[in-house]
């Protein structure tokens, strides 16, 4: 993976990217300025991180972070993983 800086105009919602400071996968939410996204964390806490502490999360980082959220949940519903369309 390129260690190339994410430009925050580029990033998408919902999406999941790796914060780096904190050390773990969050999902973007929208953004309090050009520099800072506001990030979630299974739907707890929302805050901004800076842009420079944010990068694309890797398949191994989501799929640990949609076991969390399936372990997280109440009732136990489970997110299946759906394989890129080509």
């Amino acid at each position: 993976m390129k260690d190339e800086q994410l430009i925050l105009s580029e990033m998408k919602r919902g999406s999941l990217y790796r914060n780096m400071a904190k050390g773990r996968t969050e999902r973007y939410i929208g953004s309090v300025s050009h520099i800072r996204p506001v990030m979630d964390y299974h739907k707890e806490q929302q805050e901004g991180a800076m842009i420079r502490d944010i990068r694309l999360a890797t398949q191994s980082e989501v799929d640990q972070y949609i076991d969390e959220t399936n372990a997280r949940v109440a009732g136990k519903p489970v997110i299946s993983r759906v394989a890129p369309q080509s």
